[in-house]
């Protein structure tokens, strides 16, 4: 006696073993694989076009590079902040007030050993101020006041915009009638 199960397996194998009708489907021949002097000779012949894509003609190496735009650099997004061999960055826009004997601290390019802004700020907490705002100051929603402004001056200190310990950029409202972006004074 067999059981049920093997029955039914049976019987399922069965039917999928037959096509459409209940006959045997039936192909056409096999098609064969090029060899490969017949893709060296399609090669040589020049580009196959696929269906649906244009001839495309590589252009000079140098014309393609003048084109390409350039990758985002971090470091072009940033202010770098260097003083005694170490370099740390910050967003643009995160240093909130720079007193004039301090713009010197602020540099174009990295040199020396980078520290990430933890560290950096550990060991430069003399000059420099950390002030929190919100992530709503940091849209720009709310503009700063002349007596926040006044503040950071009174420290004598480079004054960077922080939200959880770590710098952020603040976007400033511009004034009416004015587009020029804010100079850090």
């Amino acid at each position: 006696m067999i059981p049920r199960s093997y029955t039914a397996i049976t019987l399922a194998l069965a039917a999928l073993s037959l096509g459409i009708g209940g006959e045997v489907a039936v192909a056409g021949p096999a098609k064969l694989r090029p060899t490969h002097d017949q893709l060296s000779k399609r090669r040589a012949t020049g580009p196959e076009v696929t269906k649906g894509a244009s001839n495309y003609v590589p252009a000079d190496a140098a014309d393609i590079k003048s084109k390409r735009p350039e990758p985002p650099s971090l470091i072009k997004r940033s202010t770098i902040l260097s003083y005694g061999g170490f370099w740390t960055i910050v967003p643009k826009n995160a240093i909130l007030h720079t007193p004039a004997n301090f713009r010197s601290r602020i540099s174009e390019s990295p040199s020396g050993r980078l520290l990430t802004w933890s560290e950096f700020y550990n060991r430069n907490r003399g000059w420099i101020y950390t002030q929190n705002v919100k992530i709503s100051d940091a849209r720009g929603d709310t503009e700063l006041t002349k007596a926040t402004v006044d503040a950071y001056r009174r420290t004598g200190r480079l004054v960077v915009a922080v939200c959880h310990q770590g710098p952020i950029s603040v976007k400033r409202p511009e004034p009416a009638g004015k587009a020029e972006a804010p100079t850090n004074s």
